[in-house]
This record gives structure tokens, C-alpha cells and sequence, in this order.
């Protein structure tokens, strides 16, 4: 093979290698970042559905301690809060949480 063939494919296989590491480095970055955005927003989405659920819970008992409860409407909020829980919960949470409302 030529020597100048192969000095010019080195050169340009050279410059691919050097040029793909940034690109990849980039890549990696974005990826991680995604991934964090991902789970920040995953884990507020809990945070807002248990606040949600403790206080139609707590509402709930706190009600049923003084009067009777003839109307369902509470009880639908804490159903329909339940589901959206089995929805994004862990097995455990799910547990818990349909203890407290049985």
C-alpha cells in the first residue's frame, strides 16, 4: 500500500476519533440531564398526590370522628386518589394506603 494512503487515512481517522469525543461526551451529558429532569419531575408528581391524599384522608377521619357520614362524595375523592396512587406508587405505598382506607 502507498505510505501516502495510509498517512492520509490515519489523518482522517484521527480527525473522526477526535471529533466523536466531544459529540459523545454531549450525548452522555443530555442523557444524564433527561434522566434527572425525568425523576424530579416523577418525584414531585408523589409529593403532590400524597399531600393530596393525606388531606382528603385526615378531612375525612376527622369528619367521621364528629358526624356521620351520609354523603359519599368524600369518600369518591379518596377512591379516585387511590387509583392515581396505584398508578405511580411503589407495591408497599399501595399496601398502606388501601389499609388506611379500609
Amino acid at each position: 500500500m502507498n505510505p501516502a494512503v495510509i498517512a492520509a487515512l490515519a489523518a482522517v481517522g484521527g480527525s473522526c476519533a477526535g471529533a466523536l469525543g466531544p459529540v459523545l461526551t454531549a450525548f452522555l451529558i443530555q442523557r444524564g440531564t433527561d434522566r434527572r429532569t425525568s425523576l424530579d419531575r416523577t418525584i414531585a408528581q408523589r409529593q403532590l398526590l400524597y399531600s393530596e391524599f393525606i388531606k382528603e384522608a385526615s378531612a375525612l377521619y376527622a369528619k367521621s370522628l364528629t358526624t356521620q357520614l351520609d354523603d359519599l362524595d368524600g369518600l369518591i375523592a379518596l377512591s379516585a386518589l387511590l387509583g392515581r396512587i396505584h398508578l405511580l406508587a411503589s407495591d408497599p405505598v399501595v399496601q398502606e394506603a388501601e389499609l388506611f382506607v379500609m
